[in-house]
């Protein structure tokens, strides 16, 4: 399913997913960038959250993982624990799953 640029904002995410599920999709991964993501995360749709996490602080210019949304709506939440966890080197991946 393809959408214009510019449109998501203005999706209705459950009937999305309504939709592809009425197509036979029952999995699906959603990489978009961090006001996809965060839409998804408030719109409680998100069963597995693969999280990589760098050991040094992006500066300013740098883009927050979530949008506005903080990043413990995830790392701290009820409603996710930790699934696993593994290190490169200074790197860390979580992968969180709904509780």
């Amino acid at each position: 399913m393809r959408m214009p640029p510019g449109s998501a904002s203005g999706l209705d995410l459950p009937a999305v997913l309504q939709a592809l599920a009425g197509k036979g999709l029952s999995r699906l991964m959603v990489e978009g960038g961090s006001r996809v993501a965060a839409s998804f995360v408030s719109a409680d749709l998100v069963d597995e959250i693969w999280l990589f996490r760098g050991a040094k602080e992006v500066g300013a210019g740098g883009v927050d993982a979530l949008d506005a949304l903080p990043l413990s709506k995830i790392t701290q939440s009820q409603a996710y624990r930790v699934h696993a966890s593994e290190t490169f080197d200074h790197d860390t991946l979580t992968i969180y799953e709904r509780a």
